[in-house]
Order: structure tokens, then sequence, then C-alpha cells
């Protein structure tokens, strides 16, 4: 297997739903799942998993597993080998919610010392214009590094 490259994203194609006052994507907590499994399976990094959503941390703590969780706004000074981001919005009409502010995807993307994957629906993250995210997910596409799993492997994004 081939390593990664320092920052990815992971292309979740299911929709938000709402809990309470919250959101949460159990596609991309899905993802997340198998993401860890994967890695801890090869080493045992120090693992931080990041939303901006509390109903998405409570859907990872339901998974089982044994990595830290925080909401973006908590993570203010905590750094983890590998940072894992889950973006939880989804829905047809771009409501982008938390995602779009550029001070939580900087505090979000600068936790990691080894590297980033952040999970999210590409399209609905390329309507948070103020946060920067479009840019990035267009670098991210330029390096090949938007993916999508399908067939039981990861696959560059093709659009």
């Amino acid at each position: 297997e081939k390593d990664w490259p320092r920052v990815v994203c992971i292309h979740c194609p299911t929709t938000e739903s709402p809990v309470g006052t919250s959101v949460v994507n159990r596609g991309q907590a899905e993802i997340v799942r198998h993401i860890v499994g994967r890695v801890l399976r090869r080493a045992a990094p120090e693992i931080l998993i990041l939303s901006p959503y509390r109903a998405q941390l409570a859907e990872m703590r339901q998974l089982g597993e044994t990595v830290r969780t925080s909401t973006i706004d908590g993570a203010q000074g905590q750094e983890a080998d590998l940072v894992i981001i889950t973006m939880v919005r989804a829905n047809a009409t771009s409501k982008v919610g938390f995602t779009d502010d550029f001070r939580r995807v900087n505090v979000a993307l600068t936790r990691a010392r080894a590297g980033v994957v952040l999970v999210g629906h590409i399209p609905t993250m390329m309507a948070a214009s103020t946060s920067s995210l479009p840019q990035l997910l267009q670098e991210l596409q330029q390096e090949g590094s938007n993916l999508e799993w399908r067939d039981g492997q990861w696959h560059p994004m093709t659009r």
C-alpha cells in the first residue's frame, strides 16, 4: 500500500440527519471508523477525531473508537499525530453551518503533527466560501488527494 499525502479529503456522498438541535452524518462516521481501523492495524499513532457537531462525536463514541474526540472549538491547544475531521454537513441546499468559518477550519487543520484526513461531502464543502475550504479542496484535487471509497478501495476523485 502506498504512502498517503500529508492531507487528504475523503468524499462521502451520504446526507446529514438532524439529531435534536445538532446534526450527524452516519456515512462519514463509518468512513472515519474504517480509517481508524486501518491505521491502527498498521501503527499506533495518536489519533484525534474532530467535528463541529457534538452529535457527530457521540456517533463516533457509539462506534466504540478508543481515540480522542473533540469539537473543533474544543480542540484549541490539542494535537495528535493524525487528525481526522468529519465535516458532517451534506445537503442539497448547501447549508454549511459551522464549517464556513476560517478560524474553525484553521484550528482543525493545524492540530496534526503528521497528517490530516478531511471527511466530508465535497459539493457542500465547496459552498463554505469564507472558510478557505474551496481553495484547499481545489489544491487537493490538483494533487490527486481528493479520494472516494468504492469497491473496497480508495480511488482518486475524477469529478
